[in-house]
């Protein structure tokens, strides 16, 4: 799971081939889907195939990002992982709406939206997004009824760490925690803590994270070499449910309501 729940674009990953060369399962697709109204009473899918044989591993989730102005109907999204021996995680998916169908054309109260992980394996994320909130509902749910996942749903991590360097839109990072290049794009992060700004990520290397200044202050005038920075994640409302696992390593700043229900779990 990489980038930021709100911003699906990475495709999902294949599962490893198994014993007597059986072949993996294919990663989830991406699909993203711009229209003023969107009626869905089939199903869209970016989910993660199944393993061929034994010991194969089953493909991860995809991604879906979907904006539009009307949401309606009885169908379902999902970029769930592939179930099998070895399966594969779940996926990310994001919708943006104006308005909602009624009851009974709502998706199902937009419960029909899942990113499973398959067997037992880390759940994706789905974010819902109506127009008027700032950041959105973030929701971690392994639909699982009796317990929770065995393996945990990370938010892609920044830190916490120690500058090393500084410039006025760069970073030099500690390099403890291991990024992918441009893996970190679109996140946000706060380049001292002891200051509330916070900074778009517009890429990153290994060890280096460029930032957007528009409208801010440059980082060396609000922070220093030795300073402490984390990410930061935003959201209205979180749901951390049904077995969910999600584990954090950045600041999680939630608007409104945190539910950790039905056998969620969360940790830092």
């Amino acid at each position: 799971i990489y980038g930021h729940p709100a911003n699906p674009i990475y495709l999902g990953s294949g599962g490893s081939a198994g014993n007597y060369s059986a072949s993996g399962g294919n990663g989830g697709g991406r699909l993203t889907i711009t229209a003023d109204t969107i009626r869905l009473d089939g199903a869209l899918y970016a989910n993660g195939t199944t393993g061929a044989g034994y010991h194969a591993g089953s493909g991860s989730g995809g991604s879906i990002l979907i904006e539009t102005s009307r949401l309606e109907g009885t169908g379902i999204i999902t970029a769930n992982g592939g179930a099998h021996e070895v399966s594969g995680g779940g996926g990310r998916i994001a919708v943006t709406y104006v308005t909602l169908g009624g009851p009974g054309d709502d998706l199902n109260g937009l419960a029909n939206i899942t990113a499973y992980g398959g067997s037992n394996r880390s759940a994706g994320t789905v974010l819902v997004k109506q127009s008027s909130q700032p950041y959105g509902d973030l929701y971690v749910d392994a639909g699982r009824a009796d317990s929770t996942s065995d393996l945990y749903t990370p938010l892609t991590h920044i830190g916490f760490g120690v500058i090393q360097a500084l410039t006025t839109d760069t970073i030099t990072t500690d390099g403890v925690v291991r990024v992918v290049p441009n893996g970190l794009v679109g996140l946000e992060i706060n380049p001292n803590l002891e200051q509330e700004t916070g900074y778009t990520i517009l890429s990153n290397t290994e060890t280096a994270i460029t930032v957007d200044l528009d409208g801010k202050p440059a980082l060396d005038t609000v922070a220093a070499l030795g300073d402490t920075y984390a990410g930061i994640y935003r959201f209205d409302n979180v749901h951390v449910q049904n077995g969910g696992f999600l584990v954090m390593g950045d600041r999680l700043i939630v608007q409104e309501d945190l539910m950790v229900d039905t056998y969620g779990r969360l940790t830092h």
